[in-house]
């Protein structure tokens, strides 16, 4: 593939309710599609008539050529995340590629593994060479920090909501005590917990059944509950009521929120112990002075890495591990 008819579309859901982008969503024949906790990301491949004469309509950022594959680079390598440098993201990426891949024309699917594989290991390597030890690397580091620095992660269980990419992220950092699963689909639950059970053999997990009341009634037990779907606000009104109605004082943690006040957290905003997305950025923040070298260089890294695909389109400059090589089987 040309590399200037390489096409990423970016859009912050923040900004998808004025922009309707949903309506936009392409099927994944069309483009490899990441939906992740901030944005939604299409990478496509245009036709040389519509370089010439660019696309207009589309939502949010567009980029094409080297602009694209650097913008693929820094969302890869976390330095467009708001906690820099986490490491989610790129897991997030790699699970879009390899449940999509299959689902793509096949003139899409070939063009786009060259791309995806130079991706992979572009991001492995300026992640090892600038993105070391700089501290708030992932959503699960953060939380762990947020519910010991509000004295909690000492006194019961904790139960995690949802089974999915995210939970699974955080899930390892919430082991000091039993943890308590909870999914709609219990199958997904369990199978979380068999996983984490595997590499901490030692741990205390137990996944619940998929009825409304267990959970609330796990609700009503747990000293902390971390919350790793999307918000629903009849939901988290019932989640709430448990934990009023048992005169809880956990601390929650809701992954599905932006921000603490009324307009974005809803009856939360109410809960004296209640911490969003907003406040893990903010633990982040206060830790970007001892890092921000380091992202710079990084940033210029990623960009030097576009420019030099863009004039090669060369091989491999670094080996992939086993689990990067099975993602192109």
């Amino acid at each position: 593939m040309n590399p200037r008819s390489l096409r990423v579309i970016h859009l912050l859901k923040e900004a998808a309710v004025s922009t309707g982008a949903p309506s936009y969503r392409s099927a994944p024949e069309n483009a490899l599609f990441l939906d992740s906790c901030q944005r939604w990301l299409w990478i496509e491949r245009v036709p040389r008539s519509e370089l010439e004469n660019p696309r207009s309509g589309l939502p949010g950022e567009v980029f094409y050529g080297s602009d694209a594959y650097a913008f693929l680079l820094l969302v890869a390598t976390g330095l467009e995340s708001q906690i820099l440098g986490e490491t989610d993201i790129f897991g997030q990426l790699k699970q879009a590629w390899t449940k999509q891949k299959d689902l793509l024309n096949p003139a899409l699917k070939k063009d786009l593994s060259a791309w995806m594989r130079r991706l992979f290991e572009d991001t492995k390597e300026i992640r090892s060479r600038y993105l070391q030890n700089i501290g708030g690397s992932s959503y699960g580091s953060l939380i762990r920090k947020l519910l010991k620095d509000n004295g909690s992660l000492s006194v019961g269980p904790t139960l995690l909501i949802g089974a999915g990419q995210l939970a699974r992220s955080v899930a390892p950092y919430l082991l000091d005590h039993e943890l308590w699963i909870f999914n709609r689909t219990p199958g997904r639950a369990q199978k979380l917990a068999l996983d984490l059970v595997e590499e901490n053999p030692s741990a205390r997990i137990r996944a619940l059944g998929r009825s409304n009341d267990e959970e609330l009634s796990a609700i009503s037990l747990a000293a902390q509950l971390v919350i790793c779907v999307p918000g629903d606000p009849a939901r988290d009104r019932l989640r709430l009521q448990a934990l009023r109605e048992a005169g809880c004082r956990a601390q929650v943690v809701h992954m599905g929120i932006r921000g603490v006040g009324e307009a974005s957290a809803g009856a939360w905003a109410e809960y004296g112990r209640f911490f969003s997305l907003e406040n893990l950025f903010q633990i982040d923040r206060s830790l970007s002075a001892v890092r921000s070298l380091q992202v710079q260089r990084a940033r210029a890294a990623c960009r030097e890495k576009a420019i030099l695909r863009e004039l090669d389109g060369g091989p491999a400059s670094i080996a992939h591990g086993w689990e990067d090589l099975a993602a192109f089987g």
